[in-house]
């Protein structure tokens, strides 16, 4: 087995957002097959609308030499409370540390936040497994529809 390339966490710049939503695609298709649920927002999200997304949240990327690898984004709500969503990791770089480098660098992007929160599919159990090695713990859960149900998870800042 040979060593992955190094990659980078960093800003998103505007002009590589189609490649963060290829990139969403890829990874929420997984979902949609577990579920059933092919409309899942993250699916049907317009490259329109994450041009909003990038004029009001924080976008991250993973990129291995020029190539987006991973993303996610936040935003802050008024009660200094990081809303953290869309972390996806392009299933060829899957389990690679890339997901716990994005938590990392989104957190640290937004000193302001005092808790972060999240939300996943509750039977996306490595989902699940990786929140909760970045220090993220379950404290709600939420039926979205009878294919669908969510597990809400949270972190304070230190």
């Amino acid at each position: 087995m040979h060593e992955a390339p190094p990659f980078t966490v960093d800003s998103a710049r505007f002009d590589e957002l189609a490649d963060v939503l290829q990139v969403q695609k890829l990874a929420f298709a997984r979902e949609a097959e577990r579920t059933g649920d092919w409309q899942l927002p993250a699916l049907v999200q317009t490259l329109e609308e994450l041009q909003d997304d990038f004029a009001s949240m924080r976008i991250i990327v993973a990129r291995a030499g020029a190539e987006v690898v991973g993303s996610v984004r936040a935003r802050i709500d008024e009660n200094a409370c990081a809303q953290v969503g869309r972390l996806v990791v392009r299933p060829d770089w899957q389990k690679r540390g890339v997901g716990s480098a994005l938590l990392r660098e989104i957190e640290a992007a937004l000193p302001e936040a005092r808790t972060f929160r999240l939300f996943t599919e509750e039977r996306s159990l490595d989902n699940i497994r990786l929140y909760e090695r970045n220090g993220y713990a379950i404290y709600a859960r939420r039926r979205e529809s009878d294919k669908v149900s969510f597990v809400l998870m949270e972190k304070l800042r230190p």
